[in-house]
């Protein structure tokens, strides 16, 4: 007979999917994956989905374009409540959770605020506002802190990997997106350019700075026993290598080569599990 709970979920929702899918195939991994475009880019094959073809899982996707990890996972919104709601009531079945978030928190609006206006003299270095990144980044590792913290509390067995991104290319080239009908972006060379940092080179500096400082500040999370993991996939794409769709979004190709980083990690947490 069917709890309360599995009363309120239609099979024909992507949760209903989800549930019916644990039950019916109880050998497989249970997978639910949050966070931003890089797990939910439209216009080819993404990270989230290079990962669920690594082999047979049953994955609950809960990712959306823009998300900000600081939005994601603030506790007086809906979206973090919706976690824990999930994570309490599949605690016993699910295995591990896949996260993508960070980026958008130091991109597109959120850039400028990190950014000094570039005088005579100065370097890409010092347009770099080291205050508003520290604070900035800082933000980004309590979200993180209280995602470790809401999986202690609701599914303490339940492994989190998450990435530290690329390094990317502040090429000024938009998505397209409907057939092409509509582009989105650029994200970055606007604000640099606001910002009086025009040499392409200056520009991929600074953002190689930015990603770099992302992972210092959230790589000591991911110390041994908290069950939780970062995949390290900075240096992954090249420019020359058809890797980049848009500034901020690989390619096929490029999102291939990012999952590739993933598979060991993943692997070596759940041998023999679908990931090999």
């Amino acid at each position: 007979m069917p709890t309360p709970i599995e009363r309120t979920i239609s099979r024909t929702t992507k949760e209903g999917i989800f549930h019916e899918s644990i039950r019916k195939f109880p050998e497989r991994l249970v997978v639910i994956s949050e966070g931003d475009s890089w797990f939910s880019y439209p216009l080819n094959a993404n990270l989230a989905d290079f990962i669920e073809m690594m082999g047979p899982l049953t994955m609950f996707r809960l990712e959306k374009n823009g998300d900000e990890a600081r939005k994601i996972l603030n506790p007086r919104r809906s979206q973090f409540r919706r976690l824990e709601r999930y994570l309490r009531y599949y605690r016993k079945d699910l295995d591990l959770l896949i996260f993508s978030g960070g980026g958008n928190d130091i991109l597109d609006k959120n850039l400028p605020p990190l950014l000094v206006q570039k005088k005579p003299g100065m370097t890409w270095r010092d347009c770099v506002n080291d205050v508003k990144l520290a604070e900035r980044l800082a933000e980004v590792r309590r979200a993180y802190e209280g995602l470790l913290a809401l999986r202690d509390k609701r599914a303490p067995k339940v492994q989190i990997v998450a990435h530290g991104y690329d390094y990317l290319v502040p090429n000024g080239r938009k998505a397209q997106v409907a057939f092409g009908l509509v582009k989105v972006g650029p994200w970055i060379r606007p604000a640099l350019t606001r910002a009086g940092i025009t040499d392409p080179h200056d520009g991929a500096a600074l953002l190689r700075h930015l990603v770099d400082e992302f992972w210092r500040v959230m790589s000591p999370l991911a110390k041994p026993g908290s069950k939780f993991h970062l995949v390290d996939s900075r240096g992954t794409l090249t420019p020359e290598k058809n890797y980049w769709n848009d500034e901020i979004h690989p390619t096929h190709k490029g999102f291939k080569a990012i999952a590739a980083k993933w598979r060991p990690v993943l692997t070596g947490l759940f041998p023999g599990r679908g990931f090999g």
